[in-house]
């Protein structure tokens, strides 16, 4: 069995070895001048021998149709501490808000896992002789949350697009600018802003109106992905593997069946829309409405431009939620089923990757039934226990059916009066 090696970093100096060899004062080997270079602001301390086990937790809701609302990830580790060291009576500062960064490496490939800032480091004392220190962690989501931030005296960004304003938003907080991957985007008309309230919040309503992505990613990076990057970049268009029972044929292994859902959560009708100082908009199906009765969705205070874009922007949601959804929600990946197969896949699949899901129930009286679908990853859960070696995965899962829209040169989507004008 081949687990993979656990790395954990700590931005706290406990007078450890750290991650580089970096000038210690009054320390033997790292203290003399000339000999070890001064280190950067940011000095983690190496604990991954420590881990006794970890959860992290990445997930997502899905607002309406494609829209997917990321929330802040969160960590929690178990750190061994029978020497007393980790004792917060041993430290000299407080560990809250310190920096931490998990990875794992297999294969030879390190694999970030969690990047963001303690939030709570308690020693526990299980046996005289044996001790643990249980800390939680956020990642930067929570900080955009947290961030105060008091309205400008007149309004900026009016007509800039969706990148731009992310980094706007992102610069009103003082996340650093090497901290972050932010796509143009899309949508390239918004209104103007003050930067008031808090900054997830802001954030989250620019990515709804751009039906994009935003997320703190596995590395600590503030991510922005443009609404066509799901129809144009091949890690969303192509499925990245097959997950089912048929190892033979090439499916990888997951745990029990798929988490599964058929039932009026995502179905609505009947979409209204409004942007801030814009008159309402709304786009129905009167067939739908006609069979399942109504079921709308409101969305308010919209930063597009246009009433029209806004009504564009209904019709593209109306698209995807207007029939109820049998749809695949989860599914539990074991690594220890197939290791070399599975490991690169728990540790190196990112939010919008599609994959094959295949299920097989029971035979019915027409034959076996192969229900195969390609869906998005949307959360993403690890858990990890040092004295199993047991790593275990949990995807959250939204379907891609209906991202069949009109492309260009595409073989299969690009041909006329077969698909959807994408918004």
């Amino acid at each position: 069995m081949t687990a993979p090696t656990i790395l954990l970093d700590i931005g706290i100096d406990l007078g450890l070895t750290d991650s580089s060899a970096f000038l210690h004062l009054n320390d033997a080997t790292y203290g003399k001048l000339d000999t070890a270079e001064l280190g950067p602001d940011l000095l983690f301390t190496m604990l991954g021998s420590r881990v006794m086990d970890f959860t992290v937790t990445r997930s997502s809701s899905r607002v309406v149709g494609p829209v997917v609302t990321y929330d802040a990830g969160s960590a929690t580790f178990t750190l061994r501490n029978d020497d007393g060291l980790l004792d917060p009576a041993n430290l000299s500062e407080s560990a809250v808000m310190g920096a931490v960064k998990l990875q794992a490496k297999y294969a030879g490939i390190t694999y970030p896992v969690f990047r963001g800032f303690i939030t709570s480091w308690v020693p526990e004392h299980r046996h005289p002789t044996h001790a643990v220190v249980n800390v939680t962690a956020v990642d930067g989501m929570q900080i955009l949350a947290n961030y105060p931030r008091t309205a400008l005296g007149s309004p900026v960004g009016a007509n800039e697009s969706t990148g731009a304003r992310i980094n706007r938003i992102l610069d009103s907080v003082n996340w650093s600018a090497a901290d972050r991957s932010i796509a143009a985007g899309d949508t390239t008309a918004l209104l103007a802003t003050t930067l008031d309230g808090d900054a997830l919040t802001e954030a989250q309503a620019i990515i709804r109106a751009e039906v994009g992505e935003f997320y703190c990613d596995e590395s600590g990076f503030m991510f922005f992905r443009n609404r066509n990057a799901v129809l144009t970049e091949t890690r969303s268009t192509t499925s990245q593997g097959t997950f089912g029972s048929n190892k033979a044929g090439g499916e990888l292994p997951y745990v029990g069946i798929p988490g599964m859902s058929d039932d009026d959560q995502q179905l609505v009708n009947v979409v209204s829309a409004t942007r801030t100082g814009g008159v309402e908009q709304v786009a129905a199906d009167a067939a739908s409405r006609a069979r399942y009765l109504d079921h709308k969705h409101e969305e308010i205070d919209m930063f597009l431009q246009t009433d029209a874009t806004v009504l564009d922007w209904a019709g593209f949601i109306l698209h995807f939620d207007r029939l109820p959804e049998n749809r695949y929600t989860s599914i539990d990946i074991d690594p220890r089923l197939d290791e070399a197969n599975l490991y690169p896949h728990v540790l190196g699949r990112r939010f919008g990757d599609r994959i094959t899901v295949v299920r097989r129930p029971p035979a019915n009286p027409w034959g076996s039934i192969v229900d195969s679908r390609q869906v998005h990853i949307r959360s993403i859960t690890h858990s990890w226990d040092a004295a199993a070696k047991k790593w275990a995965t949990s995807w959250g899962l939204q379907p891609t059916d209906k991202l069949t829209y009109l492309i260009l040169d595409h073989a299969t989507l690009g041909k006329l009066n077969q698909n959807a004008l994408a918004f």
